[in-house]
């Protein structure tokens, strides 16, 4: 399937979960009612928020929670785009551009104690940004 041992996914909608095969196990969690990750310490050897932090209420609190799952040294990839729904974005996320967005979500990383940054645009597909804990 993928070459890892096993992929954990998360989102608001459990159907969608259910029906992506790529996935081994996964779980429902509204992370701006509860930014606590029900998973262990250390658990992990990669991360991915995909097109979801322009709707974190706490991106903080959640991106502190995904560095403590993650391994030592293992990387967390925040991708964005240009796009969002407005009415359920984030007030700052609405009023910056791209280079905005990125040193917004720079700063939430720095925050909660990720470092070594590396960013990466496409100018087609959005940004991508890499931080190893």
């Amino acid at each position: 399937m993928t070459g890892y041992v096993e992929v954990v996914g998360h989102g608001m909608n459990a159907a969608e979960l259910a029906a992506n095969p790529r996935l081994d196990r996964w779980f429902v969690q509204d992370l701006n009612r509860d930014p606590v990750l029900p998973l262990p310490d250390g658990a992990f050897d990669a991360a991915l928020c995909c097109v979801g932090v322009q709707y974190l209420q706490r991106p903080v609190a959640v991106f502190a929670e995904v560095r403590r799952v993650l391994a030592p040294g293992a990387p967390f990839v925040v991708s964005f785009s240009n796009r969002c729904f407005p009415t359920k974005a984030v007030a700052i996320w609405r009023v910056l551009d791209t280079s905005g967005h990125a040193a917004l979500v720079r700063l939430y990383l720095e925050r909660a104690g990720f470092a070594h940054v590396a960013l990466r645009c496409w100018r087609t597909v959005g940004w991508a940004i890499r931080w190893s804990r």
